[in-house]
């Protein structure tokens, strides 16, 4: 799995358009730093390199364990 880092703009036009929510981060006035974003994790196909799957937050990790050795064989889970 791969997390995406960066500036602000360039993280923000990567998950447009793919419908993940991503917002600026917000310096709270205890110093912390609150940052919303989707909890979406997006499967790309190693045929195509195109984003076919999507799993929730509620995504278990068997189905993770179940779903991504398929996939990386170019199976469709």
């Amino acid at each position: 799995m791969v997390g995406l880092t960066g500036d602000f703009d360039t993280i923000q036009a990567a998950a447009k358009p793919l419908g993940i929510l991503v917002e600026k981060a917000k310096k709270e006035k205890d110093g912390s730093v609150t940052v919303s974003h989707g909890a979406e994790v997006v499967g790309f196909s190693p045929k195509d390199d195109g984003g076919h799957w999507i799993w929730t937050a509620s995504t278990t990790s068997e189905q993770y364990a179940k779903d991504l050795p398929q996939i990386v064989k170019g199976e469709n889970p």
